[in-house]
């Protein structure tokens, strides 16, 4: 049922919808930052900055008034003339019918600050007109005094940080926000991306500022209230800028951020999927003539593998000309490949960090089922190492196995060029070296991820560096197993089973993960389970508008 407006009208007669005050009413954000707003929400048209004065000016004129709703605002001390310069448009509900009278208008915005408690801090900053039966009106950010008029729901919308820091406008069912003129959110959410997003709550018109405010001081803050909200949670990656910066970009839905890694095939961004939130990761690749079958091939992996929780896995593809199959009329293209999840740390991290064994445990177990899987479906990684198997969080401990791209469907194979030298198994490094190989008795099999990985591990459990950075020879491999050897039990009894010279004598994937000493101690660690699957929409190859 909808309240009576709580006061009379204060609209200035005969006045425009949209318009400017004096003095640059839309001021450089430096103010705001450095107050500690992340962000401000600013009226920008006639009825928002009207709506701002009445509730401003009630705030100042009753001291008592709503204190909560109080600290939000942020009112100039001397008020703002409304200038007559106005862009001659109007609303279906501006009263305009001349030229503009001058007033007088209370300035300011409302204030988005982790400093400033919220009613509910897991709602984060609820905005709209104020519920009468709900302590401080319910609301954070009151837009109006006059809910009818300016058509505002009591709580018509929220702003809240995701858990991986994407700061969401949440609107709910039967409640209307108009994004950037075009975008009608009704009984939905999307994150907010951009340095700057004009809103509309009812015929109130306003811009989302993000401030600039320095990037560590914001991701200190919002891992503080994390911490608060969700004890047993992760903070933001660090992969992920919170703050939204102007080269940020939109494809297909997904927000771009900056590159944060490099190599040989792309360049990887994290980024944010607008709709709902979730962190993702952004190869871009160089597509030609040449690499189009290798790509279509890393492609048709993804799809193989579906969505194991211990695996990365392909949300889209998206390429700039061509199709999956060929580059098009043009030579040279981009591919974009959306990854999910994303990944917060290497297992080169964890293996230089101070977690406990229990956690190392847990990621090798986690990191095993996915490799498990892939051999299941017929699939050799090939590429097994430290940085390819990553953390997604700690807590609880969350692991996966990432980039596909020297994978094969082959069952054996004689190429030696795939692969890191130095996790390259035995057989993989004759082929590499001997010049009396035979190649057709050499051939390797999946076994030799059952190597890259056992290696792996090795670092991982004795936070061993990598001395082998041309293959592990013979002596190499002696060392290591005197060192399993001089600490006995249940992992370095498996790892020497997994580093095994003679492919023949290893286990496969799956007799690793049926041993049952290393993994006795696997019941007291948080880990995802089983049927945790990432939701996401079909698989979709698109190609980006140019």
């Amino acid at each position: 049922m909808a309240h009576a407006d709580e006061d009379g009208s204060d609209t200035i007669p005969n006045s425009p919808d949209t318009l400017l005050l004096e003095d640059s009413f839309f001021s450089p954000r430096t103010n705001a930052k450095l107050r500690g707003d992340f962000a401000r929400l600013v009226p920008v048209n006639h009825n928002a900055i009207l709506a701002f004065h009445s509730v401003a000016e009630r705030a100042r004129l009753e001291p008592d008034w709503n204190p909560h709703i109080r600290r939000f605002l942020f009112i100039e001390d001397t008020p703002r003339a409304i200038s007559p310069e106005w862009d001659g448009t109007s609303d279906t509900n501006s009263d305009a019918t001349g030229p503009l009278q001058q007033g007088q208008v209370l300035a300011g915005y409302y204030r988005l600050s982790l400093d400033l408690i919220t009613n509910h801090p897991r709602l984060g900053w609820v905005l709209g007109s104020g519920r009468k039966d709900l302590p401080n009106g319910g609301v954070d950010f009151l837009l109006t005094l006059q809910k009818n008029r300016h058509h505002v729901h009591g709580r018509h919308a929220r702003l809240v940080h995701a858990q991986n820091g994407a700061l969401m406008l949440v609107v709910g069912k039967g409640k209307t926000v108009v994004v950037n003129g075009i975008e009608r959110m009704e009984g939905s959410q999307r994150v907010v991306g951009s340095v700057r997003t004009a809103l509309a709550f009812g015929n109130l018109s306003y811009n989302l500022e993000f401030t600039g405010l320095n990037e560590t001081s914001y991701r200190d803050k919002l891992g503080e209230l994390f911490t608060k909200l969700h004890p047993d949670g992760d903070v933001p990656p660090m992969s992920l800028e919170l703050t939204p910066l102007e080269h940020h970009h939109e494809l297909h839905g997904f927000l771009i951020h900056s590159p944060f890694a490099s190599g040989a095939s792309g360049v990887v961004s994290a980024g944010f999927e607008k709709s709902t939130g979730k962190a993702v990761a952004i190869k871009r690749v160089k597509r030609t003539p040449a690499t189009v079958a290798r790509i279509q091939l890393e492609i048709q992996i993804y799809r193989k593998i579906g969505d194991h929780p211990n695996l990365c896995h392909l949300m889209a593809d998206f390429y700039s000309g061509g199709d999956e199959y060929s580059t098009g009329k043009s030579k040279i293209n981009d591919v974009y490949l959306v990854h999910s999840p994303l990944a917060r740390q290497t297992f080169l991290d964890l293996t230089l960090s101070k977690k406990p064994t229990e956690v190392r445990l847990s990621a090798f177990h986690q990191v095993m089922k996915g490799l498990a899987h892939l051999h299941k479906h017929g699939i050799m990684h090939r590429d097994l190492k430290p940085t390819n198997m990553m953390l997604v969080s700690y807590q609880p401990v969350h692991a996966i196995i990432i980039d596909y791209g020297s994978a094969t469907f082959d069952t054996t194979s004689i190429d030696h060029y795939c692969g890191t030298i130095a996790y390259l198994a035995p057989e993989v490094l004759r082929l590499k070296y001997e010049k009396n190989r035979n190649l057709r008795h050499d051939a390797y099999d999946c076994r030799v991820d059952v190597w890259s990985m056992g290696l792996s591990a090795y670092q991982l459990f004795f936070q061993e560096p990598c001395r082998w950075e041309k293959g592990v020879s013979s002596i190499a491999h002696k060392e290591i197993i005197r060192k399993l050897r001089s600490r006995p039990g249940s992992v370095a009894d498996t790892l020497e089973k997994m580093l095994s010279w003679q492919s023949i004598h290893r286990p496969n994937a799956d007799e690793v993960l049926r041993f049952k000493g290393i993994w006795s101690k696997l019941g007291d660690i948080a880990e995802p389970p089983e049927d945790d699957r990432l939701s996401h929409p079909p698989h979709t190859a698109k190609k980006p508008k140019t």
